[in-house]
Parts: structure tokens; sequence; C-alpha cells
């Protein structure tokens, strides 16, 4: 999925994808973060390889966020931290309320209507 879909999808959505390794790498950043992808995937022993592109998926979803950017001279990332859950529904069901009282006011920003407005 692209970023795109996930700050389109619903909660129950987002509870539907969190299975599998994503919920593991999920767990890990709960259990173990706030650190950056590296730090968490070593204490979970999980693959950094199989870490970090599920926690881009998760930072998309709004399940982990990140707390600062990387030191300068570094290539070590940010550091993230999980987000528990009910606070992540909180603002999925916050931004979808938004989405919709936007759309209703005509102020929907759709790449369609973006191109349109530029012409």
């Amino acid at each position: 999925m692209k970023a795109i879909d996930y700050r389109n999808t619903t909660w129950a959505e987002i509870q539907k994808n969190l299975s599998g390794m994503r919920r593991r790498v999920y767990d890990a950043w709960l259990m173990h973060g706030p650190g950056t992808t590296t730090e968490v995937a070593l204490k979970a022993n999980i693959s950094i390889l199989t870490f970090r592109p599920r926690s881009t998926e998760l930072y998309q979803m709004g399940l982990i966020r990140l707390c600062n950017i990387q030191k300068a001279g570094t290539c070590d990332g940010g550091t993230y931290i999980g987000v528990r859950e009910i606070d992540a529904k909180f603002n999925v069901e916050a931004r979808s309320r938004k989405q919709a009282d936007q759309t209703e006011l005509g102020f929907e920003t759709t790449s369609s209507n973006l191109s349109h407005r530029r012409a």
C-alpha cells in the first residue's frame, strides 16, 4: 500500500492489517522503543531487512511516530516510538472526521482537483 492508502484507511482496516510480522514489529516498538530502527530490531532479535519496511508501514498507519530526527553526521535515522492502539485509534478517527468535514465544506484535496485548480 502507498502512504495515501494508509491515510485513508479506517481503524477497522488498520486492525485487520496488523497481523503476522507487522504485528510482531509493532509489539517490538511498544516493548523496546523508543529507539532507531536498528536499535529496536536488535533488541527484538528481528532482521533489520524485515524490521525496517514493516516500521515504514507502521509509521504510515500511525502506529509509530518520530520522536526526534537523526543527529548530524549519522546515518542512523530518527528515533521512533510505538503509539498505543487506543491513541492510534483516536488519531485515525479524528483524521477521518476532519477529512469528512473538509469534504463536506468543499475543501477536499485530491490529486485530481489540485491539478484542476492549477490549470
